[in-house]
């Protein structure tokens, strides 16, 4: 994860054992953002409600476009994550689980075709 705050980029590490390796949705950044900065740092309990103090933004913006809009005061920092692969999703559809909201997107126009056989 990377957070931009105040001018600077920083690379935000989660800290040993707040993360859970036994189960592949609790491992993905998301999940580790929300359960452990957003609901009980920031108090945002629902991460998929944008509104005054929670946005998303294109995924398709590079870095120093995320930063602009930061420097420019539309937000006061801002957060990127890395997605998660197709290897983690398909693991985690095998077990019967689902990915949490926002967790990845397909733009529109594009297409994605899997065969599990």
């Amino acid at each position: 994860m990377g957070l931009y705050l105040a001018g600077y980029w920083y690379h935000m590490a989660a800290i040993a054992g707040t993360w859970f390796f036994a189960d592949p949705v609790k491992d993905l950044d998301i999940s580790i953002l929300r359960d452990n900065m957003l609901n009980p740092i920031l108090g945002i309990e629902d991460c998929a409600q944008r509104g005054k103090r929670l946005d998303y933004i294109d995924g398709n913006q590079n870095l120093q476009e995320i930063s602009e809009l930061v420097d420019v005061g539309r937000y006061q920092a801002a957060i990127v994550l890395f997605p998660p692969t197709v290897k983690r999703i398909l693991e985690i559809a095998e077990m019967g689980r689902t990915m949490p909201e926002l967790s990845f997107t397909i733009d529109d126009g594009s297409s994605l075709t899997v065969s599990l056989s």
